[in-house]
C-alpha cells in the first residue's frame, strides 16, 4: 500500500492548514478533497466561517 501523498494532496492539505476558504477555492477539486477528508474524520472545517 502506497502512502505517499501525491502534489495535489499535499496542495489541499496545505490549502486547508491555512485556513481553506470555502467560498473560494483554489480549483472546485479543492473544496470537493477537504469536504471529503472532513467527513472521514481526518480534518476539522469550521462551515460558519466558511472555512
Amino acid at each position: 500500500m502506497d502512502l505517499t501523498l501525491n502534489d495535489t494532496q499535499l496542495a489541499v492539505l496545505r490549502w486547508v492548514a491555512a485556513g481553506a476558504d470555502l467560498e473560494n477555492p483554489p480549483t472546485p477539486t479543492f473544496k470537493t478533497s477537504a469536504v471529503a477528508l472532513r467527513s472521514r474524520g481526518l480534518i476539522e472545517l469550521d462551515k460558519r466561517k466558511g472555512r
